[in-house]
C-alpha cells in the first residue's frame, strides 16, 4: 500500500472478513486487485479460497497473490517457508474470474504456528519482516512499471507432490487443529478474541462468566493468540491426542 500509494495511485487495504464487493470493489477495469493471505497446510487457507470463488466476475482487471509462509531463523540464517500450492491456485481462480494475472510470490513472515512452536524473538522477528519488506517493495515496484513476475515453481512443484496431505488438511484437519484451544485460568472473558476473529469461529459462553469457545470454523490462523491481553490461549495438545 505504502509503494503504490508512492507511485500515485489511490489505494485500499481491505480484510477479507470485511470485504463486500458492492462497496469495496470500484467500478474502473483498470484496477489492480492484490491478494495477500497466510499459508496454511501448504496450501490456501478454505477461508481465503472461499472468498476468491465468491468475487464476480473481474473481466479486464490487473492482480497479483502474495501467499505469505513460515519463515524461521537459526543463528545467522534465514529458512524460507513453503507456500505449496497456495499463489497458483488463487492465481487460478482470479484467472477463470477474468483477471490477467500480473505476479505470484511466495512472501516469508515470521512462523507464528505457536500451537506448535514457541513464537520467534523480536531480532528474529525484525531480521525475517526487514527482509520481506525490501522483497515486497521490489516486487510491487515492478508490478507497477508494467511488468509482470512469476515465482513459486519449486514450491508449486512440492506442493502437488504434497496434495493429498493439503486436501486432507482443508477437508478433516482444519476442524481437529480447532479443538486444540481453550482459555487458561487468566482469562478475563474480555471477548478480543471473538470479537477479531476472521473466521467468526469463537463463541463467548455462558452469559454469566463468558469464556471462549472454539467452533469447527476455526481456521487456526492464531489471531486470536495475538490479540489476547493476558496471554491466556493456549493449546492443549493432549487434549488432541485424545480426541484423535
Amino acid at each position: 500500500a505504502g509503494e503504490t500509494s508512492t507511485a500515485g495511485s489511490e489505494t485500499r487495504v481491505v480484510p477479507v472478513e470485511r470485504f463486500r464487493a458492492d462497496r469495496d470493489l470500484p467500478e474502473d477495469v483498470r484496477s489492480l486487485l492484490g491478494l495477500l493471505f497466510p499459508t496454511h497446510g501448504f496450501t490456501a487457507p478454505w477461508l481465503v479460497i472461499w472468498f476468491a470463488l465468491r468475487l464476480p466476475r473481474m473481466r479486464g482487471w490487473d492482480a497479483f497473490v502474495v501467499p505469505t509462509r513460515a519463515g524461521t531463523r537459526f543463528g545467522p540464517v534465514c529458512l524460507p517457508g513453503m507456500e505449496g500450492t497456495a499463489g497458483w491456485l488463487l492465481a487460478l481462480i482470479l484467472a477463470l474470474k477474468g483477471c490477467r494475472i500480473r505476479g505470484v510470490m511466495g512472501l516469508d513472515m515470521p512462523s507464528n504456528w505457536m500451537a506448535l512452536h514457541p513464537g520467534l524473538g523480536m531480532k528474529s522477528v525484525n531480521i525475517i519482516t526487514g527482509r520481506a519488506r525490501v522483497k515486497a517493495d521490489g516486487f510491487i515496484g515492478h508490478i507497477l512499471a508494467g511488468e509482470t513476475r512469476y515465482a513459486g515453481f519449486v514450491p508449486l512443484i512440492l506442493g502437488l507432490v504434497l496434495f493429498p496431505v493439503s486436501a486432507g488438511y482443508l477437508l478433516v484437519g482444519r476442524f481437529f487443529l480447532s479443538k486444540l484451544f481453550f482459555a487458561d485460568n487468566g482469562c478475563t472473558g474480555c471477548g478480543l478474541c471473538a470479537a477479531n476473529c476472521p473466521a467468526r469461529a469463537i463463541r463467548m459462553w455462558p452469559r454469566s462468566r463468558p469464556r471462549p469457545y472454539w467452533t469447527f470454523s476455526c481456521e487456526s490462523c492464531m489471531r486470536c493468540v495475538a490479540f489476547c491481553p493476558e496471554r491466556a490461549v493456549q493449546a492443549g495438545h493432549s487434549w488432541g491426542v485424545l480426541l484423535y
